[in-house]
């Protein structure tokens, strides 16, 4: 029976180490409003199973919508209400991660 890779043979596998997979993840977020970079936020000291989600999720939501406000169109129209402003506002706090996984929701609710 195959054993899961911890987190930490995941990044040496995947990124080599940490510092790679922390570089990685700001090259994602670079030029787009998915997620902000704080000072002093630590990504350094993040653990490496946060690191790995936050670089899944990341990429999944460039690559499916680019950036935050396409999410929350996605979402709006999804949910039929594109023109509602106060609707698309509630939104502006929530994380890349919570917001990608509003939005596969929304529109697998949509399709029903």
């Amino acid at each position: 029976m195959p054993t899961q890779k911890t987190p930490l043979s995941q990044v040496k596998d995947g990124f080599k180490d940490k510092a790679s997979l922390v570089s990685a993840i700001r090259s994602l977020t670079k030029g787009t409003d998915l997620w902000v970079e704080r000072e002093g936020n630590g990504l350094d000291h993040a653990p490496n199973a946060k690191l790995l989600r936050l670089h899944a999720v990341l990429s999944e939501a460039k690559k499916a919508y680019g950036t935050r406000e396409k999410m929350v169109d996605a979402i709006a129209a999804a949910e039929g209400r594109a023109k509602d402003k106060d609707y698309r506002n509630r939104f502006e706090n929530w994380t890349a991660a919570r917001l990608l996984d509003y939005v596969k929701a929304a529109e697998k609710r949509a399709k029903n």
